[in-house]
């Protein structure tokens, strides 16, 4: 069929050219009739009465007699009987077309490369445009004579000539047409592949980043990583857990920066982990909203944290503190919640705060929310391509952060050389973008299964306190539905903090502040 189908006016170098091909172990036509032999015994052929009589009778005389041979004897395969193509035959069929690459499609001449994708996507792929043109009826018909009687060699000749003549006279919309089929075919393959992130560098494996702090076992065989600050765990008189920010780690804790005699007075111990994904912990490519909370449970039992703890998380951390009171509030001795990130689907909002504060954001970051949101399986391609703007925290966008944001960064960051800011930033992505940040996204702002102003109280004996605390120049949380959700759950202590941004926490005296008010200490 390769080389009949050529123009009769063809050059003997294209034709010679094309008889390689064919001869090719490798050739599409070989891989056809490999797939035939291979599905006979599962499957009837309903495909061979339309294809193989056309390979048999449009085979050049030029043709190796191996490949003659081969086609002639799956031609016999028609006396099986009416039978279905499978999809598993049919998705072979695809691969072994797309496998030609574009010099192998080039060797054909325009009329008969135009033939050959007209009849490959009229009959697998349904393509109604290609299965109503003159030249696919022309195709079928031709198949369909010839696979009446093989002994009929003249008319399988004329045939051939006759589908040679109607493959010139398609007409140039036509051609362009099928070209555009190929074309988003082939650009809808390579976008396939963008979506799919690479594999995580896990810590410890011979391509993975070093281990360099302690980690705990969980039952399922992932690991969490964590530094430890404050009085020795075995004389602490409250035990607290921190759970850092996005694209952050265990290193940027606020409390790092607390007054050591504060630290002192209150006797807290408190641990900072890594989210799982990133820094040193193994990822979890199962993460839910609900079993980071799992988690954290198992994290204290590990690290005998006894009974009742507290936990504190800081912007997309504090989003956790939710999960933490929903599904484990009754190992909690207390809450903190600073500058928590909101999910702008949460049933319980008011749209028109929703739309409202979503309206303020950057393009970029509304784009990035609605991925995360309605098509989490793009957000690595949304936020590694390079077309458009990425999201503002992850690109260190300026304009997000308040005047006072800005004091804060740059007093944090201040006493740190080059090596050191780079080092810091390195460890919230060391084993990849897509189970650390990425992941963060689709969780943080994907679809939830409960809303926190469904909670109720978890200390309704008030044994245990939940504090949220926002700045009232946070650019980056919408403080207007920080304050409905506070006016929502009555038992929730709101603190604001005037001339407050999203970092305030870190600023001079406010962990120390953050940490007596947790562990109700009079300042």
């Amino acid at each position: 069929m390769l080389v009949r189908l050529l123009d009769s006016g063809s050059s003997p170098e294209i034709r010679e050219k094309t008889i390689g091909l064919v001869d090719s172990r490798k050739s599409a036509l070989g891989s056809l009739l490999t797939l035939i032999h291979e599905e006979d015994k599962n499957v009837p052929l309903t495909v061979a009465q339309r294809v193989v009589p056309m390979l048999v009778r449009l085979l050049d005389s030029g043709s190796s007699p191996e490949i003659r041979e081969k086609t002639v004897t799956a031609s016999t395969l028609i006396k099986i009987g009416e039978m279905k193509i499978t999809f598993s035959m049919k998705v072979k069929m695809v691969q072994i077309f797309y496998s030609l690459s574009m010099e192998e499609i080039c060797i054909y001449t325009p009329t008969m490369k135009v033939h050959f994708l007209s009849f490959f996507l009229s009959f697998f792929l349904n393509t109604t445009v290609l299965r109503s043109s003159s030249l696919f009826s022309t195709v079928f018909q031709q198949s369909k004579t010839m696979s009446e009687s093989e002994s009929k060699e003249s008319a399988a000749a004329t045939a051939t000539t006759s589908l040679a003549r109607k493959s010139k006279s398609l007409s140039l919309s036509g051609i362009l047409k099928i070209l555009l089929i190929v074309f988003i075919a082939k650009f809808s393959s390579s976008a396939y592949k963008a979506t799919l992130p690479p594999p995580p560098k896990l810590c410890g494996s011979p391509n993975g980043p070093p281990i360099t702090t302690p980690r705990v076992k969980l039952q399922d065989g992932r690991h969490l990583s964590y530094v430890e600050l404050g009085v020795p765990k075995d004389v602490a008189k409250s035990k607290l857990i921190y759970v850092h920010c996005f694209d952050c780690s265990k290193y940027l804790n606020p409390f790092a920066a607390a007054s050591p005699d504060v630290i002192e007075e209150l006797g807290v111990y408190i641990v900072s982990l890594d989210r799982p994904g990133y820094g040193e912990s193994d990822p979890d490519p199962k993460r839910t909203v609900k079993s980071l909370a799992l988690d954290i449970e198992e994290f204290a039992n590990l690290l005998n944290l006894g009974p009742k703890f507290y936990v504190a998380g800081f912007s997309m951390g504090g989003q956790v503190i939710w999960s933490c009171l929903k599904y484990i509030p009754h190992r909690l001795a207390g809450a903190v919640l600073i500058s928590p990130a909101i999910n702008y689907w949460w049933r319980n909002l008011p749209s028109n705060l929703t739309n409202q504060a979503y309206s303020q954001l950057l393009p970029q970051d509304q784009w990035t929310y609605r991925v995360a949101h309605h098509l989490p399986w793009l957000s690595h391609w949304w936020n590694s391509q390079k077309m458009f703007h990425a999201f503002s925290v992850i690109s260190g966008n300026p304009d997000i952060f308040s005047f006072s944001d800005l004091i804060v960064v740059s007093k944090l960051l201040a006493p740190m050389d080059p090596n050191q800011l780079k080092w810091l930033k390195s460890q919230a992505r060391l084993q990849g973008e897509f189970e650390s940040i990425h992941r963060d996204l689709n969780i943080g702002f994907g679809k939830w299964d409960f809303d926190p102003m469904d909670l109720e109280n978890p200390f309704p004996n008030n044994d245990g306190s939940v504090h949220l605390w926002m700045g009232d120049e946070d650019n980056i949380v919408p403080l207007t539905i920080q304050r409905y959700i506070a006016q929502q759950l009555e038992w929730v202590d709101y603190h604001e903090v005037n001339g407050g941004g999203h970092t305030f926490a870190f600023g001079d005296g406010m962990q120390d502040v953050i940490l007596k008010t947790l562990l109700k200490k009079k300042y």
